[in-house]
């Protein structure tokens, strides 16, 4: 068994304390375990912003709407307050709720599913509020209030044009 020189911390160690790479000749990484572990999580530090905006900017590709118009749909519509529990809701921690039996046209289908379109959102709630509340009641229509179903059958952004 060889031993290989780290290129961060300089310590010469054997060869399984660094992981494989098949495009190094000798078919080793150039960091040892730990410092590409160290290195992996500062740049998972360094890069949260810019993480955080992809999976945004991705949600909203998802649901084929804008940025100013889920900006629109909270602080406009819903006064920046979760529709389910009226406590205050960002963006950034947010869920966009949607009607799964929506049946737009402009629905994209895929092997995984269909996604949605703008026309099936409903609000963003809080993640507990769209995962537990909404994903049960719309299971079990015989437990909903009126308050619910008017909810579950709103969709704000049906009928108005992109919001620039």
């Amino acid at each position: 068994m060889g031993a290989k020189k780290c290129l961060r911390c300089g310590f010469e160690k054997q060869l399984p304390e660094f992981n494989f790479d098949r495009s190094r000749r000798d078919g080793r990484a150039v960091y040892c375990k730990q410092c590409n572990a160290e290195k992996c999580r500062q740049q998972y530090k360094d890069n949260s912003e810019s993480r955080k905006k992809y999976t945004r900017s991705w949600r909203f590709r998802y649901y084929q709407i804008t940025a100013a118009e889920a900006e629109w749909l909270l602080t406009v519509y819903q006064k920046g307050l979760c529709l389910i529990c009226c406590e205050k809701v960002s963006i950034g921690q947010s869920h966009i709720d949607h009607a799964h039996r929506c049946s737009s046209e402009k629905h994209y289908k895929s092997s995984a599913g269909s996604y949605g379109c703008k026309k099936c959102i409903r609000g963003i709630l809080h993640k507990r509020c769209n995962m537990l509340v909404i994903s049960f009641l719309e299971r079990f229509p015989h437990l909903q209030t009126e308050e619910v179903q008017k909810y579950l059958s709103s969709r704000p952004l049906a009928s108005c044009e992109t919001i620039k």
